[in-house]
């Protein structure tokens, strides 16, 4: 009997096997597209990753992925992702956008392709939005003439126990807050609200605020989650008839019963719109201030105004001695104003946004040694020295 394989049965094997590296290979490609590398940056309650395909934008078609993760790593799926390119309007041109429709192609990864018309700045701006996670927002700045993109500003990170940014090689860096030019207005999931460098919870006792006595309790943790003893705390209510007029301010004892649990209680005197204010300050982590808008007709206390983190002031570009604690315009020039962080102070560096760049024409070129040369042309009349004239 021979055991000798026909030429049939070699060519069948031979496409077996090609068959076989050709599915590993694609189960690999599955993978990998699951998997990005680069910097992690954090919003919110979000992890992100983001790929440019090409690296450096050019004008026409450009792909942008972005690999989405939970603070505990876990993939988010449902979220709806919006991504923009614009350039900002210059005298006569108007203002250009370049939108990305994002899709989602499984597994937290989400693509899409926008198409840049001409050279130039395209600052983009990435907003992210999930029922169990809320939403986040986050500014980069985009050249055609640059590889990649940069992080200028984002939704402050919050809720996540150890605050740390991955780095390429794997290592753990501490992260580093990032200002927002507006104040923040929103709760994470856990009810929490960044203000400076705390995170703040206010639960009422009823829920809804009613004419007699109520009960406040304030839960104050660290941005990495540690509970805050002996801050000192301070809180108030005023009645607004119309939102104009105060009176009738209450202030709130606050006593601390457990660890970043203080407890106080209050008494309207009437029904209607209460604002209530909470500053808190310690020496390690400084002084921070929120809002609240309460009313004894709702349920629940809505957040209008927190300190944004690491926000020493707000001036104008124009007019640099205008400065004021909140966000608002130049009282000289109606300009925007804009923010000046702490580290900027310290520093002395100041940074300017891309879009901001773009609107008042500033360029930039690699700084090269070269000859200088200024040749000045003017036109003029020889006449005689009327010093020196003498008559004789």
């Amino acid at each position: 009997m021979s055991t000798r394989l026909s030429d049939r049965q070699i060519k069948l094997i031979s496409v077996l096997l090609i068959l076989i590296i050709a599915i590993f290979w694609w189960l690999g490609t599955i993978n990998s597209t699951t998997e990005m590398t680069g910097k992690t940056y954090r919003a919110g309650l979000y992890q992100i990753k983001l790929q440019l395909k090409p690296s450096k934008p050019k004008v026409g078609n450009n792909l942008i992925r972005i690999s989405l993760l939970d603070n505990f790593g876990q993939v988010i799926t449902d979220a709806n992702i919006s991504a923009i390119a614009i350039m900002p309007g210059m005298g006569s041109m108007p203002e250009m956008r370049a939108p990305a429709k994002m899709t989602h192609e499984g597994k937290g990864l989400y693509s899409g392709s926008f198409d840049l018309s001409m050279i130039g700045a395209w600052p983009l701006t990435i907003k992210i939005n999930s029922v169990k996670n809320g939403s986040a927002e986050l500014f980069f700045d985009l050249k055609t003439s640059r590889e990649g993109l940069r992080l200028e500003n984002s939704t402050p990170a919050s809720g996540n126990p150890s605050q740390a940014d991955t780095k390429n090689d794997g290592t753990k860096e501490a992260a580093e807050s990032t200002p927002v030019s507006t104040p923040v207005s929103t709760l994470d999931a856990n009810g929490f609200a960044l203000t400076g460098k705390y995170l703040l919870k206010i639960s009422l006792g009823p829920d809804s605020p009613r004419v007699g006595r109520n009960k406040i309790q304030i839960e104050v943790k660290s941005i990495a989650g540690k509970p805050i003893r002996d801050a000192k705390i301070r809180a108030l209510v005023q009645f607004h008839a119309d939102n104009k007029t105060a009176s009738d301010k209450v202030m709130i004892n606050l006593k601390a019963t457990s660890d970043g649990i203080y407890v106080g209680h209050f008494k309207l005197a009437k029904a209607g719109n209460w604002p209530l204010a909470v500053d808190i300050e310690t020496p390690e982590l400084g002084h921070a201030d929120l809002v609240f808008n309460m009313n004894t007709n709702n349920k629940s206390l809505k957040l209008t105004t927190a300190t944004p983190t690491g926000i020493s002031h707000y001036t104008c570009s124009m007019h640099p001695s205008v400065k004021s604690k909140k966000p608002g315009t130049c009282p000289i020039c109606s300009m925007p104003l804009t923010v000046v962080t702490k580290k900027e102070v310290s520093t002395g560096i100041i940074h300017i946004s891309a879009q901001r760049r773009q609107l008042i024409g500033v360029t930039t070129q690699k700084v090269q040694r070269l000859r200088f040369i200024k040749t000045i042309r003017a036109a003029g009349r020889i006449t005689y020295n009327e010093s020196k004239m003498t008559d004789v």
